[in-house]
C-alpha cells in the first residue's frame, strides 16, 4: 500500500536497586518509541481519486514518537505503612512533519513543524493493615498536560492546559464469608482552553462492594460505584487557531458516571464459569465541536447523559496442560442529548 511503510524505533531502557533486606527498591526507566515514514494528510487512506488525490493527500515525511521517563519507589515494613508505592513521571508525544502546506488542519505552514504534548504527573500508594481483617488502602494522584502547537495564528493564545488531583481512601474488610469495600475517592480538575479560559470543578465519589463466598466453589458478588472524568484537550493539530477556536463553556463541569455490577464465579472439578450484569449511567456527558472548518470561538460542552446496560458470561474447562474457554459479551448504550444543538450526537457518531 503506498505511503503505508513505516520505520519503527523504540527502546527502553530501565536501572533500579533493592536495599534494607529487601524492603526498598528503586527503579528508573526510560521508553521511546517512534514511527517515521512518507504519510499522507488522512493517514488512514491511500491516494485514489476525488477527494483523495495525490495533490489533497499531499505526502510528505513525519516523524511521531512517544517518550516516557519514570521514576518509581517501593517501600514495605514502613511502621504503620505495610508498603508504599510512589512514581513521578514526564511523557511527551511529538509530531515533526517536514511539510504541511497541504495540511488545512495542521495549518497550512509550508516547512517543518513540530507540535508536542506534555504529561507530567506523580502517584502515591499506601496500604495499611487495621488489626486482622481491614485492609487500608489510601493515596494522592497528580497529573498536568499541555499542548505545545508549531505556532499560533491569532495573538492572545495560549498553550492549552488541564491539571488533574485526586485523593482516595478504600477499606477492604473480611468477616467471615464476606468480604466488603468502602471507598471515597476526590477528583479535582482545573482546565485552561486557548483562548486563556479557564474552568474547574470538584466531585466526591464513594463506592461500596460486598463479595460472599456462598459455598466453597461458588461466590456472588455485587457493587455500587462512582467516577468522575474531566474534559478533554482539543485536538493538538488545530491549537493554532487558524480555523478558529475551541474554548470551553461556562459551568462545565466533569463526566460522572454510576456503575452497578452484579456477578458470581463458580469453580469446580476444573470447570469454571463466571458471569456480570451491570447498569452504567453518564450524567453531564461531554462534547467536543466536530465542524473542523468553521471559524470563529466554539466551545466544548456538557450536552447529555449515556445510559448503558449490558452483561458478560465465561466458561473454562482445565485438564492436564489443556484448557479450553469460551465466553460472550453484549452491551445497550443509548444517547439522551439534552443539548439544543445535539453536541453530543455529533460527537459519538464520529467515535
Amino acid at each position: 500500500m503506498p505511503y503505508s511503510a513505516l520505520d519503527k524505533r523504540n527502546y527502553l531502557i530501565k536501572l533500579g536497586g533493592t536495599f534494607g533486606d529487601g524492603n526498598h527498591r528503586i527503579v528508573l526507566s526510560h521508553l521511546k518509541d517512534e514511527h517515521r515514514g512518507v504519510r499522507t494528510v488522512r493517514e488512514e487512506f491511500t491516494v485514489t481519486g476525488g477527494r483523495l488525490s495525490l495533490e489533497r493527500q499531499k505526502p510528505t515525511y513525519r516523524e511521531t514518537s512517544k517518550s516516557n521517563t519514570n521514576l518509581e519507589y517501593t517501600g514495605k515494613k514502613l511502621g504503620f505503612i505495610k508498603e508504599l508505592t510512589a512514581n513521578a513521571y514526564i511523557m511527551q508525544d511529538k509530531r515533526y512533519s517536514a511539510d504541511d502546506s497541504g495540511c488545512g488542519y495542521c495549518g497550512n505552514v509550508a516547512g517543518p513543524t513540530t507540535t508536542r504534548i506534555t504529561t507530567k504527573g506523580a502517584n502515591i500508594n499506601f496500604d495499611s493493615d487495621i488489626g486482622d481483617s481491614v485492609l487500608l488502602k489510601y493515596g494522592l494522584n497528580y497529573r498536568h498536560q499541555k499542548i505545545t502547537p508549531h505556532t499560533f495564528f491569532r495573538p492572545n493564545l495560549v498553550e492549552p492546559s488541564k491539571e488533574d488531583t485526586g485523593a482516595y481512601v478504600e477499606a477492604i474488610t473480611a468477616l467471615g464469608d464476606f468480604i466488603f469495600t468502602t471507598g471515597l475517592r476526590y477528583d479535582y480538575f482545573n482546565f485552561k482552553a486557548t483562548d486563556n479560559k479557564s474552568v474547574s470543578d470538584g466531585k466526591f465519589n464513594p463506592s461500596f462492594g460486598v463479595i460472599w463466598q456462598a459455598t466453597e466453589g461458588l461466590s456472588l458478588s455485587a457493587n455500587h460505584n462512582y467516577a468522575t472524568r474531566s474534559p478533554r484537550l482539543y485536538d493538538a493539530l488545530m491549537t493554532h487557531g487558524k480555523r478558529g477556536i475551541v474554548s470551553i463553556a461556562d459551568g462545565t463541569v466533569a463526566e460522572r458516571a454510576r456503575n452497578t455490577e452484579i456477578g458470581f464465579n463458580y469453580n469446580y472439578a476444573g470447570f469454571t464459569l463466571e458471569g456480570s450484569y451491570f447498569w452504567q449511567r453518564i450524567n453531564d456527558a461531554l462534547a467536543n465541536p466536530q465542524d473542523r472548518h468553521i471559524g470563529g470561538i466554539r466551545e466544548s460542552v456538557n450536552a447529555g447523559f449515556i445510559k448503558n446496560r449490558g452483561y458478560e458470561l465465561n466458561a473454562g474447562y482445565t485438564t492436564g496442560g489443556f484448557t479450553a474457554r469460551v465466553g460472550v459479551a453484549e452491551s445497550n448504550p443509548r444517547i439522551y442529548d439534552t443539548h439544543p444543538k445535539n453536541c453530543l450526537a455529533q460527537t459519538l457518531s464520529l467515535l
